[in-house]
Order: C-alpha cells, then structure tokens, then sequence
C-alpha cells in the first residue's frame, strides 16, 4: 500500500540503477512517516534486481571504523557463496580475518596497503568489488551522524566517484537536508550529488495507509462491514488528534488497533449506537489523552490500557460504595482530590515534554563540561571545586537532545529524535514563557527560566530523582541539600 505513494521516488531509485550512476545519492525525507524505512525501500529495489549491497545505520556505529566494518560484515557477494563460520572465533576477530586477507592487494595506482592501517571507505568498497566483481551499492541511514565521525568524512563519500575508479553507489539517508547537514560547508562539493525527496505523508495518505491495516477482530452482533467502516471512523479520529504530536506509521496503527475494541465494545453491548459519534469518542477519550501523554514511552500501550481500564473501575467502585454509606466522598472531596492529583501529574504536559523540560533546566544551570556527570554511569574523576547553580546558561538544541537520551534512554522511544515533536514542544515552551530563545534558525539557543520548585514537582511526576543529578554537578555528599 505504502508503494502506491512512493512511485515517484521508486521510479527515480530505478533510473539511478539503470543508469550504473557511479558516486553519491542523497535521499531526504522523513524516517519516521514513511510506513517502511526510506533506506528499506532501497534496500528492497536493490534486492529486487539482484545488486550487490551493503547497508548500515551509522548511529549504530561509534566511529567510522566500526561503521565500516559492519558495511565490510553485511556484505554478501554472492547468492551461492558459503561463509564458513567457526564457533570458537569471535565475530569481531572473523570480521578482521576477512578484512585482513584482502589489505595486502595493490591498490589501482600501485601502492601497497598497510596491514596495520585501519580500513576507510575506499579500502571497504575496493574488498567489496574485488569479491564479487560488480557495481557496489551502499546504503547509509541517518548519514548526518558522518559529520559527528569525521569533518571530513562526509565531503569525501559526496565526491567518491573522484576518489576512486571502483563503480560503487552510495545512497546516504537522511530526515535533513542536505545544507543543514553540511552546516554552510556545501559549496566544498561540486558537481552537488543527485537527491531524492522523501515528502511526508498528509492526513489522508496516512489514513488510507493504516486503515489498510484492519485488525483480525470478529463480533457476533456486528457485521464485517460495519466494523471494517468503524475502523477507518477511527483511524481517521485518531490521525487527526496525534499527526502533529506523531506521525509514525507504525505508533498510528498501533494505536487504532489497541483502540479499536474498546471503541466498539459499547456498540455489542448496545449501550451506544453506532452513529453516535460524540457517545463512542467520550468512551475511549481517557485512553486517547492517556496516549497523547506516553506516545513516546518505550512502555507496551497495550498493556498499560489494560491497567488504566482497572484504575477507572477502582474509581468507579470507590464512588459508587462512597455515596451509598453517605459519606459524601464522591461530590467535593474526591473533586478536591482528583484536582490537586492531576495538577501533580501532568502539570500541563505529556511524559516526554516532561522529560525534556528537565534536561532543559539541567543543560542551563549547569556548564556544558559537567554535561558527562549528569547523565553518565561512568566513574569521574571529581574537582576540588563545586559547580553552583548560578544564573540560568544559554544551551543548544543538540546539548538538551544529548541530555535527555541519556537521562531517560530506557524510558522513551528512539524514534521521538527523528519527530518534529521536540523542536515543536520547544517553541510551545518558548511561547509559554518556560524558556527564553537568541539566535537565528542557523545558530538557536536557549535558556530554561523556571524555578527548581518546579522542575522538582516534574520530577517527582514521573518519579525521576533529579536530586542525584544535581549531588553528582555539585559534588554534594548529600542529594538532598
């Protein structure tokens, strides 16, 4: 389904591997909204014309070493070759044995390879055509981690097809435009490499792409096709409320599938009708608001549905048993009492803005050298002089993006850093007066100007001990002073 939208960008791919383009593609475009991966659509055209590739995602990789050596690891040269694989040699040990082997070929201009070298991208690609003697592709995902490995690096695979005579293809993906990536550096590169657009997905799109999706769900009062015309009811509901919080294909269809039978239930137990679209929307409101909240936790939705569900048939109970011994609980004290738990709790703002409101407040009251003791496991060598907290310091985007994947690895999903969320929640936070902005589009800073009190309310909201955090800055024996 998701092919009939990408037509174009699939048809461009193929004229590319008609053609035996020799040097780099840059494919751009959302990693998050395409329904399968932009790389994955690559990778499956390639495979569909039996080419011969590698494929890597470079945040995988620590340095471009490692990144090569997996390109180096995945490569197969051919379909009815065996790999002979003994057990008792490391992966890593069999992966340098491969490479080994072929370091000592003469290169194209004559010059030996040194065997204690390290490999690069030229020596990956020249191993690769020499196994298996045809046109190499490569394809690297998330290719603006390439700058982060070497300045240099990336200007390199954008003239490859000057640095070398091998026929190779590189095909770097990436959710930002080329200009952002190359920070100013792109008149460096010339010719400039043949690009690729990956456009979102709109509304529509989407909803045509995830009510194909129908849950295998079967229901003794209701006919199929009355379910089938419920289910796009709901996908097209819930595209409309989390498409500019989210809009990842597979966290949408997730979603309307868990939704799914609690929107119908009331329908089979003949308490709402089917046309009662405010009825059914009022049904599954807590649980729609409950994911508008946690969208981003690595938690199962499912599972926490589940638990929601018993929470609300506690309060339910609790009331009902409040008012019949007349103890008057369910009128002001328990609206007392919800009113002060939810102002504890969401303070405004779903678990991922929380999350990034305290790196926030981290990044500006601490220097960026302490940066390592705020989220680290590692063992730091501590200075006699403390760190106070001084006036709030104007941080980077990339710093609180650092800080808070750190912070809050195990908690929130990966794919929240390739969303608009995060630049969106803080321009919110900028207009509600949370954080102050300087700079232009190229050069943003910003700085976080709201009371520990606060931030420590957060904390506690979502039971994260910022007080550790702030012992480890300041060097304090005790967390809570």
């Amino acid at each position: 389904m998701i092919s009939k939208f990408r037509e174009k960008q699939i048809k461009a791919i193929d004229e590319i591997l008609s053609s035996e383009y020799t040097g780099s593609v840059y494919v751009c475009g959302s990693l998050s909204n395409s329904g399968i991966s932009n790389s994955k659509l690559i990778e499956d055209v390639l495979i569909q014309r039996n080419l011969r590739f590698s494929t890597t995602n470079c945040r995988d990789s620590e340095n471009n070493i490692s990144m090569f050596l997996k390109l180096l690891y995945k490569f197969k040269p051919k379909d009815e070759m065996e790999v002979d694989v003994d057990e008792n040699v490391s992966y890593h040990d069999r992966l340098m044995g491969l490479y080994k082997k072929g370091r000592d070929r003469k290169r194209t201009n004559g010059k030996a390879i040194n065997t204690r070298t390290t490999p690069t991208i030229l020596d990956s690609v020249e191993y690769m055509y020499e196994k298996s003697q045809a046109h190499i592709y490569l394809i690297l995902e998330n290719a603006e981690k390439l700058m982060e490995f070497d300045n240099n690096l990336m200007y390199g695979i954008l003239k490859i097809n000057e640095l070398t005579t091998t026929p190779v293809t590189v095909f770097l993906v990436s959710e930002l435009p080329l200009l952002s990536v190359m920070k100013g550096g792109l008149y460096r590169v010339s010719p400039m490499p043949r690009e690729i657009i990956f456009p979102n997905l709109n509304n529509s799109e989407t909803i045509a792409v995830v009510s194909n999706y129908i849950p295998q769900l079967s229901s003794k009062s209701i006919q199929h096709q009355t379910v089938v015309s419920l289910y796009k009811r709901l996908v097209g509901l819930v595209v409309d409320i989390f498409y500019n919080t989210n809009n990842n294909l597979t966290t949408i269809t997730e979603i309307s599938k868990y939704l799914f039978p609690l929107y119908i239930k009331p329908i089979e137990d003949n308490t709402i009708g089917e046309s009662d679209y405010n009825g059914l929307y009022k049904h599954i409101e807590p649980y729609i608001r409950y994911s508008l909240s946690n969208i981003f936790r690595k938690d199962n939705l499912s599972s926490n549905y589940s638990q929601l569900q018993f929470n609300m048939n506690e309060a339910k109970r609790l009331k009902k048993e409040s008012t019949s011994d007349g103890k008057g609980f369910s009128s002001s004290n328990q609206s007392r009492t919800t009113s002060r738990d939810d102002k504890i709790f969401n303070i405004g703002f779903s678990y991922h803005a929380k999350c990034l409101l305290i790196s926030c407040y981290l990044a500006s009251t601490y220097s960026k050298k302490k940066d390592k003791l705020l989220y680290t496991n590692k063992k730091v060598k501590k200075e006699a002089k403390q760190d106070k907290r001084t006036a709030p310091k104007w941080f980077t985007f990339n710093r609180v993006m650092a800080i808070m994947f750190s912070l809050f690895k195990g908690e929130i999903k990966e794919s929240l850093r390739d969303s608009r969320e995060l630049p969106r929640l803080l321009v919110f936070f900028t207009s509600r007066k949370l954080l102050q902005k300087s700079g232009n589009f190229a050069s943003t800073k910003f700085k976080c100007i709201l009371p520990f009190n606060l931030i420590k309310a957060i904390s506690t909201s979502i039971s994260f001990n910022i007080d550790l955090h702030i012992a480890n800055a300041e060097f304090s024996s005790d967390p809570t002073k």
